[in-house]
Parts: structure tokens; C-alpha cells; sequence
């Protein structure tokens, strides 16, 4: 070799040391600049090292890392890629790559890094973590499972132990995952796990352990809404109301948009009571304030300030049946003691009317009233405005035909006739009743009969409660059917059913087409 040749061999070197100098001065300082929050700048001197030590692998992790905590996913993927580019098995990137890919929806590929990075580097926790996140979102709920279990074994902290139980939740397995949640408690004093153990609770049908594990969650997470939300929901299966009111208020005080807590608040307001001078108003109106065209919400502020509409909007009342159709029956004969089926048949019994004939149940909902009705009369229908209580109706087999209407509109529609025609707890949904009437007449056979059930007003004619039902006197009831062909022919008083601990006063009225 010449002396030249050594001497451009030295420079070269020196060129060499001095750009590895130079990539690890841009990559100390890009790694302070994003201590100190400044990502733009770490991102421009991790670009500046890569320039001068292209396929760095730690560069090219970090870079990823960083485009993704900047929201970057695709930019972030590319560096990552490039740095598995240089070497495969490094387990950190792989977690990177899998956790970005998971961040904008791919949990296949996802689920594939978190794998290689646990087989790249055995008992990655955190890895086998986000793989049962990733099966999970991919439906694959037992291997999820597994790969949670898994995690939280190997990790044993509380944030492991939760997800499991949060998986075991989701898998509805509430007895595996009060286990894991418990666990997680007892690691770490936060609201998070104390909820997970109140939400295993509730599922096995504990409802004052959930209510302890979540209490002590709102205690150590005052201002979240989320456990306060749930004591109240759980408080009200105790059948704790004032309790169940004062975490719906504290919910709704910490967040007044949140639909469900002031939903939940408003309804126990009515239904129990206890509300402040001007409480149950002021929700109304925030109800309103949140969607001015709520059919519920207008209805109800109508009857906490004394005005008597027509009738109750047609939206309110499918919507509020179909909201509770699941649970119907347990709520009105267990909850409520509801009284229509037997008051309507014994009514039936009190008039001597022989079985037979063919008849019609509006308002006819699950079709509890059908029930009764079935071996009474040879041919029976049924009509309600809100579908999924059709459904169960339908359900119960003992209807010849089913309608989705207005009772209203459907009595003006048809013009086959009945021989009797039913409504329990209908007309407390109704005003102005002369529609109805009118409607029921017209499809009257000679001598039908017209059955229903009312809440008795004592004074007004018509009066809405607040609870947005309609009550009726016995005098409107009177002159409003003999103005419409209709000759009472028997009013009974009857508990109807149990309102806030209270027995509701009702009248069962008789009516023969003239």
C-alpha cells in the first residue's frame, strides 16, 4: 500500500468514527428531546442519525415508536419494518409493529407480530397481552382467553390480572372473572379493579357485593361517573331507592350530558320521588336541551307543569315499551303487582258473559291480558304500537292475528267487528278518549262489549301526572261514552298496580254498544 493509499485509508476511517459520532449525538439527543416533549425535533435528529448510520435498528425502533405516539401509523410501520429489515427477531420492534398495526384495525397482522415477538423472546407478557387483545377483536374469544390467562400469570400485576378479568367478562365466565378481578384489587387500591369485581359481582346476581366493590370505587375515584352510575344501578336492584337517587344526582352532576344518569334520575324522580323543589323540572328541560325533539321528555315536563295534552306521543310510548321489553312481565306482575288481567276477567265473570266469540286486546303488549283472554273467546287479536313486545306477544301463541299500530288509527282501518274489545292499561296513555270511543263503537258488533281499565282522576276530568300517565273521572268516562253510542253498564274500583310503594286507584269500566 502507498502512503496515499494509507492516508485515504485513514481519512476514510476518521470520516467513519466521526459520522458513528455524529448518528449517536443525534440519537442521545433526539431520545432528550422527546423526554422533553419536543417530537417534532426528536423526529428530525433520529432522521439526521439514520442518515449518517442508515439500517441503525435502535434508531429506526425509536423513530417508529415515536411516529406512532405523534399518530403517525403509517410512517411508524415503515420504520419498524425496516428496522425487522436489518434483524427479525427483535422481540421490542416486533411489539411495535404489532402494536401500531393494531392501533389502525389490522388484528390479524397484529396478532401475527405479537406472536413472533413472544416466540422471539419467551415470556413477553406484555406481548402475550396484546395477542389476546388482538384475538379478541378478532372474535377468536377462547384463545383470547388463554393468551390472558397466560399474560397475567407471567406478569402478575394488577393491569394483567385485570384484563383477564375483563376477557372472563366478556366471555360471560362472571365466576372466573370475579376471581381475576379480586386479584387485581388486592394489587392495586384503584377504581378500575374495584369496578371489575362490582361488574363480576352483578353478573353472578350479587347485587350488594357489586354495590360494596363499587362503592368503594367511586370512594377512590370521587369524580369519575362511572362508578356512581353503577352503585345507583345496583342501589335500585336492592331496591335502595334514595340511595339509587343520590348516585344518579352525583352522576349527573359530574357529567349533566350523560343521557343514561339523567335518564335513570329523572325516571326514579317520578316513579319514587324525593326530588328537590324543581329537580324533576329542571332535568326535563336539560332532556330537552339535549334533543329538542324527545317525545318522553316533552310528555313528562308536560305533566310536572299541569298540562293536560291529548295523548302521549306515539314515539314515547313504542320507544319506552320496546326499551323495556326484555324484562316486561317480571317488571309489571313481580315489580309492579300489576292487576289488568285479573280485574278484566273478573269483570267478565261479574257480567255473565258466556265464552266465545271473537274479540280484540288493544294495547295488547306481551300479551298478558291475551292470556287470560284465550279460553274465554273462540277467535282472539292483538294490537300495540311498539314491536318488540309484538314479538313476545307473538311469542306466547295465544293470538289469531297481530298488529303493529296506533290503536287509534287501527280501529278507524278495519272494519271487521268484535264481540268484545279490551284495553288494560291503555287508556292511561290516552287523554282525550272520545278517538278511542269512537273507534271501539264502530267496530262493536250489536250488544258488544267494550272492557278497560283507567286511572281515576278525583276531580279533573282529565288530569296528566307526572309520570306521564293520564288519569279520568268517573263522570268524563260517563258522558264520553253515551256521546258515543256506548251505555255503561258496570265501573268497578281496582288497584291497578303499585307505584312507589304505592297502590295505584283504578277503575274498571264496562260498556255495551247500544
Amino acid at each position: 500500500m502507498t502512503d496515499v493509499d494509507e492516508t485515504i485509508a485513514l481519512g476514510a476511517d476518521a470520516i467513519a468514527r466521526v459520522a458513528r459520532a455524529l448518528a449517536e449525538l443525534h440519537y442521545n439527543q433526539a431520545i432528550a428531546l422527546t423526554a422533553a416533549a419536543r417530537l417534532d425535533d426528536a423526529v428530525a435528529h433520529y432522521e439526521a442519525a439514520l442518515g449518517l448510520a442508515p439500517g441503525w435498528p435502535e434508531a429506526l425502533d425509536n423513530l417508529g415508536a415515536l411516529h406512532a405516539q405523534r399518530g403517525q401509523p403509517d410512517a411508524a410501520a415503515l420504520a419498524l419494518r425496516a428496522a425487522l429489515a436489518v434483524d427479525a427477531t427483535r422481540a421490542d420492534t416486533l411489539y411495535n409493529l404489532a402494536t401500531v398495526e393494531f392501533m389502525i384495525g389490522g388484528y390479524a397482522d397484529a396478532a401475527a407480530h405479537f406472536a413472533a415477538a413472544v416466540a422471539a423472546r419467551p415470556g413477553f407478557a406484555l406481548a402475550l397481552r396484546g395477542e389476546a387483545q388482538a384475538r379478541a377483536a378478532l372474535g377468536e374469544t377462547a384463545a383470547a382467553l388463554g393468551l390472558a390467562i397466560q399474560a397475567a400469570e407471567l406478569d402478575g400485576g394488577a393491569d394483567a390480572c385485570a384484563y383477564a378479568a375483563m376477557l372472563h367478562l366478556q366471555a360471560e365466565r362472571p365466576a372466573e372473572a370475579l376471581r381475576w378481578a379480586t386479584r387485581a384489587a388486592a394489587l392495586l387500591d384503584d377504581a378500575g379493579p374495584h369496578s371489575l369485581v362490582g361488574a363480576a359481582h352483578a353478573a353472578l346476581g350479587d347485587h350488594a357485593a357489586a354495590l360494596a366493590a363499587y362503592g368503594r370505587a367511586a370512594t377512590l375515584a370521587p369524580d369519575r361517573l362511572e362508578p356512581h352510575f353503577n352503585c345507583a344501578v345496583m342501589a335500585e336492584a336492592l331496591l335502595d331507592f334514595p340511595a339509587a337517587i343520590g348516585h344518579f344526582r352525583r352522576a349527573h352532576r359530574i357529567d349533566p350530558d350523560h343521557r343514561p344518569a339523567l335518564i335513570n334520575l329523572t325516571r326514579l324522580l317520578i316513579d319514587i320521588g324525593h326530588d328537590e323543589p324543581g329537580e324533576l323540572a329542571a332535568c326535563l328541560e336539560r332532556m330537552l336541551a339535549l334533543d329538542p325533539d324527545d317525545p318522553m321528555a316533552r310528555h313528562l315536563l308536560d305533566g310536572v307543569r299541569g298540562h293536560v295534552s291529548a295523548v302521549a306521543p306515539r314515539r314515547y310510548i313504542a320507544e319506552m315499551f320496546d326499551a323495556v321489553a326484555a324484562d316486561y312481565d317480571v317488571m309489571m306482575l313481580d315489580r309492579l303487582g300489576y292487576q289488568g288481567p285479573t280485574l278484566l276477567t273478573d269483570a267478565l265473570a261479574a257480567l255473565g258473559v258466556a265464552p266465545g266469540g271473537r274479540a280484540l286486546d288493544l294495547g295488547c303488549g306481551s300479551g298478558l291480558i291475551g292470556v287470560a283472554l284465550r279460553p274465554r273467546v273462540d277467535w282472539l287479536a292483538g294490537v300495540d304500537l311498539a314491536p318488540k313486545m309484538l314479538a313476545l306477544a307473538e311469542a306466547r301463541g295465544v293470538y289469531d292475528r297481530l298488529d303493529c299500530a296506533d290503536v287509534v288509527d287501527h280501529l278507524r282501518a278495519g272494519d271487521d267487528a268484535f264481540d268484545l274489545i279490551v284495553a288494560g292499561d291503555v287508556m292511561i296513555y290516552l287523554g282525550d278518549l272520545a278517538p278511542v270511543f269512537a273507534g271501539v263503537r264502530a267496530r262493536l258488533t250489536p250488544g258488544g262489549l267494550w272492557l278497560f281499565t283507567v286511572e281515576e282522576s278525583p276531580d279533573d276530568d282529565v288530569r296528566l301526572h307526572p309520570t306521564g300517565r293520564y288519569a279520568h273521572h268517573r263522570d268524563y268516562l260517563a258522558r264520553t261514552l253515551a256521546a258515543h253510542g256506548l251505555e255503561t253498564v258496570r265501573v268497578a274500583a281496582g288497584v291497578l298496580r303499585v307505584q312507589a310503594g304505592e297502590p295505584v286507584a283504578g277503575l274498571v269500566v264496562a260498556a255495551r254498544a247500544a
